[in-house]
């Protein structure tokens, strides 16, 4: 059951999307019209999985080498829903790596501060001191949001790969077809592989 706060959107939104996609001249997604709209394959682990085997093992990885230069780190962390003009989506690999990595390991540099699309707050790698802006938002009691980038430009990996899935308000699975740039891990070890290196 879907709670729904001020800032979440109304239930009929799937409709509301409709009317905005005709009104960009963006089609629906259809993942029967076009194929290469599915989401490919389904997640190599789901969350509790994710959270007590490929996550600890992350963490370890971390401890001896730091993440923040790695284009695949950088585009996982950094997954953002209002990139792709799409309803609120969070990313599992995302929240785990931010919520773990930065918000817990990293130093933080002054209090959150609200702004208009959120809240904000600045971590430091502890490893390399690059700074970071972490940006989270409450969409209802069932769905957060939360991204982190870092300040100084760096490059990310074209594609992200990720280990688990999505998270979105129910109704709107088509949406997840705007987001092309990424697409599940060939395999947990290849995932962890390319996070730490």
């Amino acid at each position: 059951m879907w709670f729904w706060s001020k800032k979440t959107p109304a239930p009929d939104l799937v409709a509301d999307l409709r009317t905005a996609w005709a009104a960009d001249g963006r089609n629906e997604p259809s993942p029967a019209a076009d194929p290469a709209l599915a989401p490919p394959g389904g997640p190599l682990v789901d969350g509790k999985t994710y959270y007590e085997t490929v996550l600890p093992e992350l963490l370890r990885r971390w401890e001896t080498r730091c993440f923040c230069a790695n284009p695949q780190f950088l585009k996982l962390a950094s997954f953002d829903f209002r990139d792709y003009g799409i309803s609120p989506t969070t990313l599992v690999d995302t929240e785990a790596l931010v919520s773990q990595i930065v918000l817990k390991r990293f130093a933080a540099q002054g209090p959150w501060t609200k702004q208009s699309d959120g809240g904000h707050r600045h971590f430091c790698c502890p490893h390399c001191g690059r700074d970071f802006d972490v940006w989270s938002e409450e969409y209802s009691i069932a769905m957060s949001v939360i991204s982190a980038k870092p300040i100084e430009p760096i490059v990310r990996a074209d594609i992200g790969r990720y280990a688990t899935s999505y998270r979105y308000f129910a109704g709107l699975e088509r949406e997840i077809a705007f987001v092309t740039d990424y697409r599940p891990a060939d395999s947990v070890q290849k995932y962890l592989d390319d996070l730490s290196a």
